[in-house]
């Protein structure tokens, strides 16, 4: 059996179209599919409640979930209650289907449509390559157009001062650094190959045996969103596993609507806070550079906040 794991908040209408788009394209696979709202504001448990119950999909909902106990039903909606940001809500998931025996678990974002099965390929791609701790399809940003952030190179300390430094977003350092950090980008040659190594492949879509994720211990909690996958990377080398994609299969990425809807400072903000936790306990940083990516970063928020308040003042004032 194969565990998936899908993570909604306010998003009903994707999580949907992505758990639809499994069951139309892997009908034979022996799954659980695990759903975690992540404490939505809307009324995204009743509409993927309506929905199971209207294709006839046998769910068990959960409320007050305990590791203890089991459940028969291949679907699971559990109601997390409040926002535990996307480690651990992917984490209650994860650790549900460990205690289910699953023998692999994919994370899905519920922004992901597949348009073939995947499951099946990426689990022949592990057992073949033992080196590898986590795969991923090619991932698309629609039938045609490549997401390149799907296979990246791991960032070195001087992209990361780059990043902080490009306060107005001049191009040509964007330009730059994306050729140092998008593997496909740089060599779309590698696109013939069956598997292609990169340090980090995207959170969106990612599986590993239930064994790998108990090795790495799932997620990391102390971040609530951004730079998952960078220290995914970190762990994996401890235990000298690798990440892959696989581009003879694909998926779309269709983009994450529910960071888009929040404020820029916002998203900013709780970046920063997950930058500066994994510079410092992954990549051990020195207090230098730590510091002075973190006053940077804290300074780019400044601007935008600013600038912001000049645009609602602005607008405000010629409604």
């Amino acid at each position: 059996m194969i565990g998936i794991v899908i993570l909604n908040y306010n998003n009903y209408q994707d999580t949907i179209n992505c758990i639809a788009s499994l069951q139309i394209n892997c009908p034979d696979e022996n799954l659980k599919i695990v759903v975690i709202d992540n404490g939505s504001t809307n009324d995204s448990i009743e509409q993927i409640s309506t929905y199971f119950r209207h294709k006839n999909l046998p769910y068990n909902y959960l409320s007050n979930y305990t590791d203890d106990e089991k459940y028969d039903e291949k679907f699971i909606l559990i109601n997390a209650k409040k926002n535990l940001g996307y480690a651990r809500g992917n984490n209650i998931g994860i650790n549900f289907l460990i205690k289910h025996n699953v023998e692999a678990i994919l994370i899905l974002n519920n922004d992901i449509i597949l348009i073939e099965n995947i499951i099946e390929t990426l689990i022949n791609d592990i057992k073949k390559n033992p080196d590898i701790g986590l795969i991923s399809p090619l991932l698309l940003k629609d039938e045609n157009q490549i997401d390149y952030n799907c296979c990246r190179n791991s960032p070195s300390t001087s992209i990361f001062l780059l990043e902080s430094i490009n306060i107005p977003d001049l191009k040509f350092i964007n330009n730059y650094i994306q050729s140092k950090l998008l593997v496909l980008n740089n060599n779309k040659n590698l696109l013939e190959k069956k598997i292609i190594y990169c340090d980090i492949i995207s959170g969106s879509c990612i599986l590993a045996k239930t064994e790998v994720w108990q090795k790495l211990g799932g997620f990391d909690e102390n971040t609530f969103l951004y730079y998952e996958e960078n220290i995914l990377f970190e762990k994996l080398k401890l235990h000298n596993l690798k990440s892959a994609i696989n581009p003879k299969i694909k998926a779309i990425h269709i983009g994450a609507r529910s960071t888009k809807k929040v404020h820029n400072t916002e998203i900013l903000n709780i970046a920063k806070k997950s930058l500066l936790y994994y510079l410092k306990e992954y990549r051990k940083s020195s207090p230098i550079t730590f510091q002075l990516i973190r006053l940077l970063k804290s300074f780019r928020i400044f601007l935008i906040s600013v600038n912001n308040l000049r645009r609602k003042v602005f607008f405000n004032g010629n409604s």
